[in-house]
């Protein structure tokens, strides 16, 4: 059961440019101290998505992400939002929907089961690992089969603050896979995966 870390965390993660070039994001353990480069002082919207076959559509090419998520198995964690230390998590959510691809459909979701999961997280360590600690079910995602399903949306409260040195990683768990496939690289439908967190940033003088 593999822990995969999918966040942005501005300079931390090294750019990437389309269609690709090869290799794909590096992401890394928790560094980030601030939600934005600007330092912005707000109510945040943090997100994130599994959509492995957008780009591939428009470019006719294998993205990173299909590479990426051909080697997820069930009972892998995809943690795809950070949120900082001193900052608050109000709420998570999660949801599948079609995108303007060309074959976008949600029945390439049908029987995929997932957790929408919270967790703690520490700095690297000296071997540069992060393992996730008070790892906590939030909500959970069924995609039910058929030719034409209906979307589906979850969302739960949590409230709770990371302290200095803490951050908090919003994910999904992965329980099974879509009917008939052994992998996450052929979905062809929209997962997103949202954090609202509020900061308690102040300026340095007044």
């Amino acid at each position: 059961m593999a822990n995969i870390l999918m966040w942005h965390q501005g300079r931390g993660t090294q750019p990437l440019c389309l269609p690709d070039c090869g290799g794909g994001p590096r992401f890394t353990c928790p560094e980030a101290t601030k939600v934005a480069a600007e330092y912005h002082r707000s109510y945040f919207t943090l997100t994130n998505v599994l959509n492995p076959n957008y780009d591939n559509a428009f470019y006719g090419r294998e993205t990173w992400q299909q590479r990426l998520l051909s080697e997820v198995q069930a009972g892998d964690t995809l943690w795809m939002v950070m949120m900082p230390p001193k900052h608050t998590l109000y709420d998570v959510a999660a949801y599948g929907e079609t995108t303007l691809a060309d074959g976008s459909s949600l029945a390439s979701l049908a029987g995929l089961e997932a957790d929408l999961v919270t967790a703690t997280f520490s700095e690297a360590d000296g071997n540069q690992l992060c393992a996730p600690a008070n790892v906590k079910v939030q909500a959970s995602l069924t995609f039910p089969d058929g030719a034409d399903p209906e979307e589906v949306f979850v969302q739960k409260k949590v409230e709770l603050t990371s302290q200095p040195k803490q951050w908090v990683g919003v994910g999904l768990k992965v329980k099974t896979m879509p009917t008939g496939e052994t992998d996450l690289a052929n979905i062809r439908a929209k997962i997103g995966v949202v954090a609202h967190i509020l900061g308690y940033d102040t300026q340095t003088h007044m």
